[in-house]
């Protein structure tokens, strides 16, 4: 059976809509996590450049007294990835041993945003009208945005750690994570 393209636009209903609202948040907290780490890293970049250029090949070319030492460095960054980018942080993190073991979670974190970002919708356009499909959804997204959230946290630590600031009193992390994963899986339109 051919399939043409209104089978993929669903009707719009109050299911769609509701599972639409949280699949697209899902997807702002796992773009938010791809952002910040790659920030991160640039940030790591511009600041000790000539440990960059002396450890990793991506930036091995970079010329260190040039006018467009910051266009080179960006233009490099620009297309490091989230996979190469934690790579990037883990091997860092090994030389810092503060943070030891920090960058572990940061891998099964990148593997839950490419699941919320290529995978998660996958067989849904059937599906997306079922009051049944919300439990097998929420499910997922709140598997998947917790640990990404938590590595959030956690990379909140480690910029505070970077700025030499503290963590903000009386933020309780593990309430942090909660109301992001509840906030994604609000079904409220």
């Amino acid at each position: 059976m051919e399939k043409r393209i209104n089978y993929y636009t669903p009707e719009l209903t109050e299911y769609s809509i509701i599972n639409f609202s949280i699949i697209g948040k899902a997807l702002c907290v796992a773009t938010y996590f791809d952002k910040i780490c790659k920030n991160f890293l640039l940030a790591l970049v511009i600041k000790y450049p000539q440990y960059f250029k002396e450890k990793f090949k991506e930036f091995n070319n970079i010329n260190l007294n040039s006018d467009e030492l910051y266009s080179q460095i960006m233009k490099i960054a620009d297309k490091i990835n989230l996979d190469r980018c934690i790579k990037i942080l883990s091997k860092i993190n090994t030389e810092n041993d503060k943070f030891i073991g920090f960058f572990g979670r940061f891998d099964k974190a990148r593997e839950a945003r490419n699941f919320i970002a290529h995978d998660l919708c996958l067989g849904y356009p059937e599906n997306i009208n079922k009051a049944n499909f919300r439990a097998e959804l929420a499910r997922e997204i709140k598997e998947n945005t917790s640990e990404i959230v938590n590595c959030l946290v956690l990379m909140e630590d480690l910029i505070l750690s970077f700025n030499k600031e503290g963590m903000l009193p009386g933020i309780d992390k593990s309430s942090l994570v909660e109301n992001i994963v509840s906030w994604v899986l609000d079904d409220e339109i």
